[in-house]
């Protein structure tokens, strides 16, 4: 069954990150994309990539040895790679 919200639970959206973030796939971002457009189809854009970098985030703070700017980077990185996923110019 489809709704219109995204998945909302803490449970749900480190399970979205830590598998974003577990491989470096390039095929992963869209993967996901295409998985949440099909299960969600009314939700925005703008909903899909908040939602993912949402999840996404946690998952580069944990990560050792980063400066604050490397993080930022990486999720800078990860948020392109979603837009270039969802076609957003």
């Amino acid at each position: 069954m489809t709704t219109d919200a995204l998945p909302s639970s803490s449970v749900q959206l480190a399970e979205t990150g830590s598998y974003l973030a577990s491989s470096a796939d390039p095929n992963r971002v869209p993967e996901v994309v295409a998985e949440l457009r099909k299960r969600y189809p009314s939700v925005s854009n703008a909903e899909v990539e908040n939602y993912l970098v949402a999840a996404y985030c946690p998952e580069v703070a944990k990560l050792n040895g980063l400066t604050e700017g490397e993080q930022t980077a990486r999720v800078q990185l990860f948020s392109r790679q979603v837009e270039t996923a969802l076609h957003i110019d």
